[in-house]
């Protein structure tokens, strides 16, 4: 083995957290464009232990835990960090129908005297059944119902429509989610906000969510990894890799010196 391969040997057990954790982080980055690819980060903490060496059961328990920590930690303030500087508007939905919806929140963060919900809808713009739920995530404010009778509507002369509610009784602190649901609740418009809480306050709430999810769940995907790898390794034949290099060069000793007493005899 190289002078290089010695190192990452010599340092596995600082250098495996530390790759599993950058790389982790960035599957979880990755994760908010592309669903479910959260699920690969135990998969990847697997292999880079893996790579550097590290087998025993107990260290890997322990290894992948505290990794698992640190990045739901990290990931935690990222989350943070993007859901409070969030503009409010969310992105379109399309549904089967034909009809699209994308939402504006004004103002997104407060608190303020009101909050504007305002909903584009294009394509299909029949609607039947429509109503807004504004529920608390993190405080005590509860479930804001907003029946049909209670969302104002406007009709735009391209044949769109713009549905939009005022509130003026969200006062309770915390982080609060929306969800607009068209044809008795068939399709739904779900999104985060408004916010209103402080940065610390917002991310003391996304420590709390995602440290036992990320943990428990990476966790139980990594320890069935182990198990498996365990199982595929006894049941693999045994290989003669030889002895070891210090008990060869011995025995090699011990061949020359029963080879050279040999000749002796014989010469004599």
């Amino acid at each position: 083995m190289n002078a290089s391969g010695n190192i990452l040997l010599k340092y596995n057990r600082v250098l495996a957290p530390v790759v599993s954790v950058i790389l982790g982080v960035l599957t979880l980055y990755v994760a908010l464009f592309i669903p479910d690819l959260e699920f690969l980060v135990p998969v990847e903490v697997f292999f880079v232990f893996h790579f550097f060496r590290i087998y025993r059961i107990k260290t890997r328990i322990i290894a992948s835990l505290l990794v698992f920590l640190v990045i739901a930690i990290i990931a935690a303030a990222m989350y943070t960090q993007i859901t409070y500087t969030y503009s409010g508007s969310a992105p379109p939905d399309h549904f089967g129908n034909g009809t699209v919806v994308s939402t504006a929140i004004i103002p997104y963060h407060g608190p303020v005297a009101a909050y504007n919900f305002t909903f584009f809808v294009t394509g299909n713009t029949t609607l039947t059944d429509y109503w807004l739920n504004v529920t608390s995530v993190t405080g005590s404010g509860g479930v804001i119902h907003i029946p049909e009778s209670g969302i104002n509507i406007i009709h735009n002369a391209n044949g769109t429509l713009n549905l939009y509610v005022v509130l003026t009784n969200i006062t309770s602190p915390g982080l609060y989610s929306y969800a607009l649901y068209l044809s008795n609740s068939t399709y739904k418009v779900p999104n985060l906000g408004p916010i209103i809480a402080s940065w610390s306050n917002l991310y003391s709430y996304e420590l709390i969510l995602y440290i036992p999810g990320f943990m428990v769940i990476f966790e139980l995907i990594f320890l069935v990894g182990v198990f498996i790898g365990r199982s595929f390794a006894r049941r693999a034949p045994p290989v003669n890799r030889g002895p070891p290099p210090g008990q060869q060069v011995e025995q090699q000793t011990v061949d020359q010196t029963s080879t050279g007493n040999g000749n002796d005899r014989g010469s004599k």
